[in-house]
């Protein structure tokens, strides 16, 4: 078929194509053929509609639907002949058909993957992460566990660190309200870092049913781009003071994590092992947070504005599934597009970057890893076989754990080429990133 290809910039293509119409008559004919056998019109049994009455009601819809097929399939032929990746979804532009014209003509702008050529990986100075769970480790995760299975108990005193409040709040700006500084039966911790550090210290030593009035200076840097580096007054009351309590570290405590073995050494064990997985995979992701960056700044590539839209969709839907789950309402925190735009791109280079390792290097997971990896998971279940068997009959949740893996492995490859040095973390920073 007749076809040129025009390059507008070093990521955008047009095509330019053009389609017999007597191809797409054709083919409506046959398509009308087939729909004139089994289409039911009132008056007619089915099979006996008269084809002018089939071609009245249904040519338009038919005729539509197989331009638009011809189209995508005339474009996939080429876009195949001429080896050519698009990036996103291609821009469909069809020049209308005028009398006497033999042929349908069309355009498809469109953006293509870069070419990445990367720079020696020998040259990368990597610092890689690296941990050694210790016996305090083991004796503060066991402490957590017992906070999260804590009660609280209603109390008349002051509020203190580690209590649970339901509050109540307004705040305004210049006198003005602003959205998400209201709101009604909230219930915090304090001490747990939801809030900022000088809402929770307003709070502490308030009583139940007492009220405060102070003034609180948002960092510029916060997240809600409308009240950053803004002074706002608020008044907050306090409706109940609970205190947490802990439950005991007997049998009846380690029963409830499925162990025969109903001692502390055995829940000690158990959490031991749990710990050595749950580190392994933190500093998997701190170290290819490490490498990502590293490769970042010393690959710098053009990247596909669709695959960086389509990424800041993602950054947005995530952000409003966050605000949502801490009983935000959409309206409370204006979000805009620029905010994800930066890590957007990163994302989409390190994305391509880590790709083309895997297929340079064939670096692809192999059964081995997936199976090891599957079964790691399912060991947080109480049925880990059962857990094998749904993933091992859902094709596409095989390929996000391969998907992981392969990015793994190129980490790993990376790693073995770069220059390294160990850099021990702290437990707090390894827990509370990645």
């Amino acid at each position: 078929m007749p076809m040129t290809l025009e390059t507008i910039n070093q990521l955008e293509k047009r095509v330019h194509l053009s389609v017999p119409l007597d191809r797409i008559e054709q083919e409506v004919s046959s398509r009308l053929k087939r729909l004139s056998r089994t289409v039911k019109v009132h008056g007619f049994r089915p099979g006996k509609v008269p084809m002018n009455i089939v071609e009245r009601q249904y040519a338009g819809k038919i005729r539509n639907e197989v331009i638009g097929d011809t189209i995508q399939q005339s474009l996939d032929e080429v876009l195949r002949e001429q080896k050519v990746r698009i990036a996103g979804v291609p821009k469909i532009e069809a020049k209308p058909v005028e009398s006497g014209t033999s042929a349908l003509e069309f355009s498809a702008t469109f953006e293509v993957y870069p070419e990445i050529i990367l720079n020696d990986l020998t040259e990368l100075d990597i610092e890689r992460p690296v941990y050694q769970i210790s016996e305090a480790d083991v004796d503060r995760t066991v402490e957590v566990l017992r906070h999260q299975r804590a009660s609280f108990s209603p109390v008349d005193r002051e509020a203190r660190i580690g209590d649970q409040l339901l509050i109540g709040f307004k705040g305004t700006i210049d006198g003005e309200p602003f959205a998400g500084g209201d709101a009604e039966n909230v219930t915090i911790k304090l001490g747990e870092g939801r809030m900022l550090p000088e809402f929770e210290s307003a709070l502490t030593g308030l009583k139940p049913n007492e009220e405060k009035s102070f003034d609180l200076t948002f960092p510029k840097d916060y997240h809600g781009r409308d009240v950053a580096g803004k002074t706002a007054h608020f008044t907050v009351g306090v409706k109940t003071v609970s205190e947490e309590i802990l439950p005991e570290l007997d049998a009846s405590f380690i029963e409830a994590f499925g162990l025969e073995d109903k001692t502390v050494e055995a829940l000690r064990k158990e959490v031991l092992a749990n710990m050595t997985r749950e580190v392994r995979r933190r500093l998997m992701s701190l170290c290819r947070a490490v490498v990502a960056d590293t490769l970042y700044v010393s690959n710098p590539i053009e990247v596909p504005q669709s695959l960086v839209e389509r990424e800041i969709d993602h950054g947005m839907k995530q952000t409003w599934a966050e605000f949502e789950s801490r009983g935000l309402k959409r309206g409370d925190v204006p979000l805009q597009r620029e905010y994800f735009a930066e890590q957007a791109k990163k994302r989409v280079s390190l994305g391509l970057i880590l790709s083309h390792l895997v297929e340079s290097e064939k670096l692809y997971a192999n059964e081995e890893q997936i199976r090891e990896r599957v079964e790691e998971y399912a060991l947080s279940y109480e049925d880990p076989q059962e857990v094998v068997r749904y993933y091992y009959a859902n094709p596409e949740k095989l390929a996000e754990i391969s998907d992981v893996l392969s990015e793994e492995n190129a980490v790993e490859f990376v790693l073995s080429k770069a220059k390294v040095t160990e850099k021990t973390v702290t437990f707090e920073d390894l827990m509370g990133r990645a």
